[in-house]
C-alpha cells in the first residue's frame, strides 16, 4: 500500500502555448520536432541543415501525417480524439501571432494554406498584398499537402514565425468544474518556466471570476482553494488571517475583475533583465494593493520605492501550517 497524500492539479484558463518557429515545450513529446528544440535558439543553420535534410523529412512527414489517413489503431484514435499527443499536428488550431507576413496575423495556418493552393492552382487574386504574393512565389510549387506547407514555414521563417496553439481547456464550462472540483487544486502556472511560451500569470483571477457565477459563496470557496488550502497541503505557515499571521494581503476591485478580460491582456513586453522579450499578463486596475509583511509592495498598479530595495516577505519553509493542520485534516478540509 501507498501511505500519501495526493492532490491534483488544474488551470483556470484556455492551456494556450506559444511558439517561436520549431521551438515550442510540447515538442518535447514528439521526438522528431524534439531534434529541433534541442538545438540553441539563435542557431538557425543547424535548423536549416536539419529542416533541409531527406531523412528528416521524410521522419517528419510520417510523424505529421501518421493517423491521418487508413483505419489502423493510429487513425481511430484521431478520430475518436483520443491520440497521445498533446499537439494536434492540426493547421487549424496553429494560429499566426506575428510573422514577416502582416495579412497572416491572427489567421490559423489552414486559412493560409488554402490561399497558397488556390494561389497555386491559378487564382493569383487571393493573395492580399504583395507581401503574401511573394511569400507564396517561394513556396514549392505544387505543395503537395500539408505537411510540406509546414515544413517549408519553419524553414524560411525560423523563429519569426510566432504561432500558438490551445491544448487544453477549450471548454469554459469543463474548465470551471475542473476548477471547482475538491479534489484539484488550482494551480499549473507554468509561466515561470516559459517566459515567451506562456503567460498564465493571472490564473488566479481568472479562478476567481469562474467561481463567481456561484456569488459570494462561490467567491468566498475560491479564496479559501488559492489560500488556506495550499498551504495546509504543502505545510507552510501563510493562506490566513489570524491573530499572529503575516499580513499577507491581496485586495481586488470585483467590478474590475468582473470586467477583466484576460484573453485580450496578453502582452509581449522587452525585459532588460533577460534581454528578451517575454509574455505577460495586464490586469491593471483589477489589483489596487498587494500587501507583503504588512508593507504596501503594489498600489495604483505601480510598485512603490522599497519595492526590489527592501526586504519585505520571508522564505516559507515546509512544517507545521499557520492552524497546526495534520495530514488527515487536510485531506478533509479538501474533501469538504
Amino acid at each position: 500500500a501507498v501511505d500519501g497524500r495526493f492532490a491534483l492539479q488544474a488551470l483556470a484558463g484556455r492551456f494556450k502555448i506559444w511558439s517561436e518557429g520549431p521551438i515550442n515545450p510540447i515538442f518535447e513529446e514528439i521526438p522528431v520536432l524534439r531534434r529541433l528544440n534541442m538545438t540553441d535558439l539563435e542557431d538557425r543553420e543547424s535548423r536549416r541543415a536539419l529542416l533541409d535534410d531527406p531523412a528528416y523529412i521524410a521522419e517528419f512527414r510520417e510523424m505529421w501525417q501518421r493517423g491521418k489517413t487508413g483505419y489502423g489503431v493510429d487513425a481511430m484514435k484521431r478520430r475518436l480524439r483520443r491520440e497521445d499527443l498533446a499537439f494536434s499536428r492540426s493547421l487549424q488550431d496553429m494560429v499566426v501571432d506575428t510573422c514577416p507576413v502582416p495579412d497572416w496575423h491572427g489567421e490559423s495556418l489552414a486559412a493560409v494554406y488554402e490561399r497558397l493552393r488556390s494561389w497555386q492552382a491559378g487564382d493569383r487574386s487571393v493573395a492580399r498584398s504583395d507581401a503574401e504574393d511573394s511569400a507564396f512565389a517561394d513556396f514549392p510549387d505544387p505543395v503537395r499537402d500539408d505537411a510540406e506547407f509546414l515544413l517549408h514555414l519553419l524553414r524560411e521563417f525560423d523563429t519569426d514565425l510566432y504561432w500558438y496553439t490551445i491544448t487544453a481547456n477549450r471548454d469554459p464550462a469543463v474548465t470551471r468544474r475542473l476548477i471547482m472540483h475538491p479534489k484539484l487544486l488550482p494551480g499549473f502556472n507554468d509561466s515561470g518556466a516559459h517566459l515567451t511560451n506562456m503567460a498564465f500569470y493571472d490564473c488566479n483571477l481568472r479562478a476567481l471570476q469562474l467561481a463567481a457565477a456561484d456569488g459570494e459563496a462561490g467567491v468566498a470557496y475560491m479564496v479559501r482553494r488559492l489560500t488556506r488550502d495550499p498551504a495546509d497541503f504543502f505545510g507552510v505557515s501563510a493562506g490566513r488571517i489570524d491573530p499572529g499571521c503575516a499580513a499577507d494581503i491581496t485586495v481586488i476591485d470585483p467590478a474590475a475583475l468582473a470586467a477583466y478580460d484576460a484573453e485580450a491582456n496578453i502582452r509581449s513586453v522587452y525585459r532588460s533583465d533577460f534581454e528578451h522579450t517575454q509574455l505577460v499578463n495586464r490586469s491593471d486596475g483589477v489589483v489596487p494593493w498587494v500587501i507583503i509583511g504588512g508593507r504596501i509592495v503594489w498600489q495604483a498598479d505601480g510598485y512603490p520605492p522599497i519595492f526590489g530595495h527592501e526586504q519585505c516577505g520571508r522564505l516559507l519553509r515546509a512544517g507545521t501550517t499557520a492552524a497546526g493542520v495534520d495530514g488527515a485534516k487536510t485531506e478533509e478540509a479538501l474533501a469538504a
